[in-house]
């Protein structure tokens, strides 16, 4: 009854997407959108007016970002402490990434993750900002499956985080304490789990000890629609090129592991894949791997290829 609730929502979210559509010409919202073969980007770039004593952070949960896509987008704003009547960017456009459009995929680089289903014969993608473990803790990239799904989960605490923090009980209950929030999924094979959080703000940060966490609101969409056995596919990809109306996009991302080296080494290597870096304006390139605002920036020779909001 709960999914059958939670499918219903989503076809009135994406009826509204596509009447949106209509208006705005093939640009979608965040969250869940229809996406069709060969289309390579989801969602648009909107603009936002802080209030009063309202933080980033607030705004980002509002929106459905994590912590780095609005501080990305907005370099130079305090995230803390923005100016009241700033104007801010809200990066909610992205380019899906290469990895097959089945099932969950989870790009540790951007730190969102990517669910792709079937809604009324339609094939549609929903979108969520995530947490990621720490320097050294991240989860290892490979294919995985959902093998259990548990509501209100116990938290067993790792021996690890125990030497960590002796305080810690071995067996924390369900409640307002335990950092696995109201739903977990378990990746097969792992102690992995993608599961909620009792702390949105470290969402869009390296956070666990090699957990995947969502929003309480996002995991419990997730948690609806996922069935186990659901493919779920880790990666880490900082770049990422698309294509919209004849133009060529590039959506980078901090290498924050440290796995690439040379960013703009590995952005014409995915274009000459793709047979299109013959398509792109070098400079213009080069200007989006070294500002790496985290979201689609054209690189194709035409017009000014970004907004980037200045501080008052």
């Amino acid at each position: 009854m709960a999914s059958d609730m939670i499918l219903y929502w989503m076809l009135m979210r994406m009826i509204l997407i596509v009447s949106f559509t209509l208006m705005a010409g093939n640009a979608f919202s965040a969250g869940v959108a229809p996406i069709a073969k060969g289309q390579d980007m989801v969602g648009i770039i909107r603009q936002y007016e802080v209030g009063s004593a309202e933080t980033l952070l607030q705004v980002a949960w509002d929106y459905g970002l994590g912590y780095n896509e609005i501080v990305d987008a907005n370099p130079g704003i305090d995230p803390w402490v923005p100016e009241q009547g700033q104007r801010v960017l809200l990066p909610t456009r992205w380019i899906v990434p290469d990895a097959g459009r089945r099932g969950i995929v989870v790009n540790l680089a951007e730190m969102r993750l990517f669910s792709y289903g079937t809604l009324n014969g339609r094939k549609i993608v929903s979108s969520y900002p995530i947490g990621v473990g720490l320097e050294g803790l991240e989860t290892p990239a490979g294919l995985y499956s959902i093998d259990l799904k548990l509501k209100n989960p116990s938290w067993f605490v790792p021996s690890g985080v125990r030497k960590e923090i002796p305080t810690l009980p071995r067996v924390m209950p369900p409640g307002a304490e335990n950092p696995l929030g109201e739903f977990a999924m378990r990746l097969k094979g792992t102690q992995y789990l993608i599961h909620g959080t009792n702390n949105p703000y470290g969402i869009g940060r390296q956070v666990s000890h090699g957990c995947i966490r969502l929003y309480p609101e996002d995991i419990r969409e997730l948690f609806a629609l996922t069935r186990r056995g659901t493919e779920v596919r880790v990666i880490y990809q900082p770049v990422k090129v698309g294509r919209q109306g004849g133009a060529v996009y590039v959506e980078v991302h901090p290498d924050y592991l440290g796995r690439v080296g040379n960013m703009l080494k590995l952005a014409y290597s995915i274009l000459s894949k793709r047979g299109l870096k013959g398509k792109v304006d070098d400079g213009l390139l080069k200007g989006a791997v070294k500002d790496a605002l985290g979201y689609p920036v054209r690189v194709s020779p035409g017009p000014v290829p970004y907004l980037k909001v200045e501080k008052n």
